[in-house]
């Protein structure tokens, strides 16, 4: 049996068009109770952000953690704090420990229901995209990653098998 730690994860996207061209995608993650949640693949993203109100009662609070400032691309600044997501399962991967930013994505929220009607919990950042060696293949709508430590040459073969 193979273990987590060697294998490729498929992840399946989904692409949404705002404002008519401008490509996005989603994908489904599952949160340590089972309920799923819709995140966006941000790779302009250094870490990876969820609503605060969304994700109430799913995190645990880091509280030697100081708040910090974040801007997004609107240049504002965001008041938001650090938390730990015990577990999050990305395809057949189980993400364990996971720090997180927490803040009010409101906006986000407000403007993926006006074009796609979903529901956004979080953006998926170059922090965990790195860490577990992401690769976005557009034309099969696929995020693949692997755990870290994993073989690369063992993991690109599996990912050319599968």
């Amino acid at each position: 049996m193979e273990s987590n730690e060697s294998r490729a994860h498929a992840v399946p996207l989904e692409t949404v068009f705002l404002d008519g061209d401008g490509l996005h995608l989603l994908l489904e993650a599952a949160l340590p109770d089972g309920s799923l949640a819709t995140l966006v693949l941000d790779t302009g993203a250094s870490k990876s952000v969820f609503d605060i109100s969304l994700m109430e009662g799913h995190y645990e609070a880091v509280d030697d953690a100081p708040a910090i400032q974040s801007a997004g691309i609107s240049a504002d600044m965001l008041e938001n704090r650090f938390g730990l997501l015990r577990r999050l399962r990305l395809g057949g991967l189980e993400i364990e420990d996971l720090e997180i930013v927490l803040l009010d994505l409101g906006h986000v929220n407000r403007l993926y229901a006006q074009f796609s009607g979903r529901q956004v919990w979080g953006l998926l950042g170059s922090d965990l995209l790195e860490r577990y060696g992401a690769t976005i293949d557009y034309r099969s709508r696929l995020l693949t990653l692997r755990s870290p430590g994993a073989p690369a040459a063992a993991a690109a073969a599996e990912e050319e098998e599968g």
